[in-house]
């Protein structure tokens, strides 16, 4: 009838206040429904952690929008330049902690419902639905026999009676500290089986678990959580096997080779195992790195090879690729001089002028002055990016009178006096294959023209004048017309 159960302990997990004393079966029902809460508080506990993973991506959202615009408008060459590499890093820093979001979502999801069938599977169990308790036998009163004082036999199951109490507050203030990088792995597995001395079930109850194979009654704890420290296992009479299952494994070892293996099966110690297989997977991707976000650390950003090649290329765009070799010494100097020695130089001599950048009145709204650092939005960003597109496409635009104006081809070819020079694509042709050098670049036919509309007018009225001085039709010549006499 007594199938086995394993349950996860954790190198803190907190004692459930309990009526241990009182040996009946309400005091074992609410025992086990202290244990399923304890699980829902965990679960809890892992959703609030994981959700603090992804709460740096609002800061470095908002920190790239700055540098993009810093980039553009800050009046600083160099700045400009810090911009412009600072936001690929950060840009680069918001990818990697949207995947650790995801990835943790997704763990978190495997454990959430790993956690619910553990808790089902803890208040289905055959000793939760019995009808009737038998107190008769008090067991060994020295504790040898490991908690005997506290036998309770169950007779066939007929109906569930767990009398579950408002454990869970309890349970999710002392589980603020269940899962951390250092207490991750540090699992043990107990089995709870029939008493061996006479072959009836104990009751459950939590007592501090030692490195010893059994649970003395002296080891029995009453009352609220205890402090944090102590190995505590759930344990019902003399229940451990031989000797417990240690999953005090050493970094980097698994309880099982993948938590999905054998999904279907009933055998409880793996189905515990596969449990504390997902656990450990899920504690890094909710263990985050608060220097993985320090991008105003200049001396980490001295170290960065990525950093410093993006720097140089915003530098001297078109030139020889970043040699660490060549350019590393320049590049360290100038984030130096730039951002100072520390983030607190950084925000000084770097940050506060980046951001202070006025943008001009009336980018963000109408007839209002703004800066850079009031660019919190895409939308705000997508205004102040568009207003510079069209100030720059003014201030390049050429003048239609400009653009109307010939240039001045045959004067352009005549000063160009090596044949490498006469190209082509200026309209020009060199004229003596025999000699590389002199006086043999000229304006190709068709496009000898003067050098401005004003000379084009002056050399109008010098063939005008051309004209007029021939007196006689005989003399009308040279694109002149004879109109008659009056």
């Amino acid at each position: 009838m007594m199938a086995k159960l394993l349950v996860i302990t954790l190198h803190i997990l907190p004692a459930l206040a309990l009526g241990q004393q009182a040996a009946d079966q309400a005091a074992a029902a609410t025992t086990i429904c202290a244990a399923a809460d304890s699980l829902v508080a965990l679960s809890q506990q892992l959703t609030e952690q994981a959700a603090t993973v992804g709460q740096p991506v609002s800061a470095l959202t908002k920190a790239l929008l700055q540098l993009q615009a810093g980039a553009l408008l800050a009046g600083d060459r160099n700045r400009r330049a810090i911009a412009a590499a600072l936001h690929a890093k950060v840009a680069k820093i918001i990818n990697a902690v949207k995947g650790q979001v995801k990835t943790a979502d997704n763990k978190l999801g495997q454990v959430r419902t790993r956690l619910a069938e553990a808790r089902q599977r803890l208040l289905t169990y055959e000793r939760l639905k019995a009808t009737k308790v038998q107190t008769t036998d008090s067991g060994n009163s020295d504790g040898s026999n490991g908690g005997a004082a506290l036998n309770v036999q169950f007779t066939e199951p007929t109906g569930l009676q767990a009398r579950c109490t408002p454990t869970l507050s309890i349970t999710k203030e002392a589980a603020k500290n269940w899962l951390t990088a250092g207490n991750i792995g540090k699992f043990k597995l107990f089995t709870l089986t029939a008493n061996p001395k006479t072959g009836a079930a104990r009751g459950p109850a939590i007592c501090k678990g030692q490195t010893s194979t059994r649970c003395a009654t002296t080891n029995l704890v009453d009352g609220p959580p205890i402090s944090s420290g102590t190995n505590l296992g759930i344990v019902g009479g003399d229940i451990f096997k031989d000797k417990a299952i240690a999953l005090a494994i050493e970094e980097g070892a698994d309880f099982v080779p993948t938590p999905e293996a054998d999904d279907n099966t009933d055998d409880e110690e793996t189905v515990v195992k596969r449990l504390a297989q997902h656990l450990k997977d899920l504690a890094p991707t909710l263990t985050t790195d608060p220097t993985a976000f320090d991008y105003r650390n200049p001396a980490k950003l001295q170290a960065d090879s990525e950093f410093k090649e993006n720097l140089y290329t915003a530098l001297h765009p078109g030139d020889e690729p970043f040699s660490e070799t060549k350019h590393g010494e320049s590049i360290n100097q100038l984030i130096s001089t730039s951002l100072g020695e520390s983030p607190e130089t950084f925000n000084t001599q770097f940050w506060t002028l980046l951001t202070d950048t006025p943008l001009i009145r009336g980018t963000l709204t109408a007839d209002t002055e703004a800066t850079v650092k009031d660019i919190k939005t895409v939308d705000q960003l997508a205004k102040v990016l568009i207003y510079f597109t069209q100030l720059q496409i003014t201030k390049n635009k050429v003048p239609a009178s400009a653009q109307n104006q010939p240039s001045n081809t045959t004067e352009n070819c005549k000063a160009k006096t090596k044949k490498q020079d006469c190209k082509d694509s200026d309209g020009c042709k060199w004229t003596n294959e025999k000699e590389e050098t002199g006086s043999h670049c000229k304006a190709k036919d068709g496009e000898r023209k003067t050098n401005t509309a004003a000379g084009a007018g002056q050399a109008a009225k010098e063939e005008g004048k051309k004209c007029s001085d021939k007196k006689k039709e005989e003399e009308c010549k040279d694109g002149c017309k004879w109109e008659g006499e009056d």
